[in-house]
């Protein structure tokens, strides 16, 4: 495999790392997982595998044909200073750690995650009033003496917190719910 730690990103890099690690664990599983145990050479290749694992302790006993290995794990090098690497690339010494697009977002789910969380906060279940409700009508007696700021005691504060943190989880959820559907995460 091509030295690709210059041209591609980490996020890109793993990516490739666990495809091939699903094509080879798609491979495995196409392959029988009990070999029969009538046939001599399955025998053979068991008591060669059994030896393998036996010998698992010394480094004499092992074949390195039956070593894994995976871009993960390289051979030790010596530690890169990522702002000297940048300076050599010809990038100017900036350095990024994370695509220009790391949050992909996307309209429908601020429109549905707002929609989601105004539908339930909209439910009179705190004495008959609702959360939006509440949280709306403590503006509203807050702007009636404008200039005065909100007291560390009012209610505001209280409607504030709890409609905003409600509003986030569903916002975050609703990203990660719908760019993992859309990337094949679940």
């Amino acid at each position: 495999m091509p030295n690709t730690f210059s041209t591609l990103s980490f996020g890109s890099r793993l990516r490739e790392e666990c495809n091939q690690i699903r094509r080879i664990g798609s491979q495995k599983l196409a392959q029988p997982l009990v070999p029969d145990a009538g046939d001599s050479e399955s025998r053979a290749k068991m008591s060669t595998s059994l030896a393998t694992v036996a010998g698992l302790g010394g480094a004499s006993l092992g074949s390195t044909a039956s070593r894994l290995s995976s871009g993960f794990v390289r051979s030790p090098v010596s530690a890169r200073n990522p702002l000297r690497q940048g300076v050599a690339m010809g990038n100017g010494g900036r350095v990024t750690c994370f695509q220009r697009n790391w949050l992909r977002a996307d309209y429908s789910v601020i429109g549905f995650g707002l929609i989601g969380w105004l539908a339930p906060s909209s439910i009179p279940a705190i004495d008959g009033k609702s959360l939006t409700g509440l949280f709306f009508e403590s503006i509203g007696a807050e702007l009636a003496h404008f200039p005065t700021p909100p007291a560390l005691t009012s209610q505001f504060w209280l409607w504030l917190v709890t409609w905003h943190l409600g509003l986030f989880l569903c916002l975050t959820f609703g990203q990660i719910g719908f760019k993992g559907r859309t990337e094949d995460y679940f």
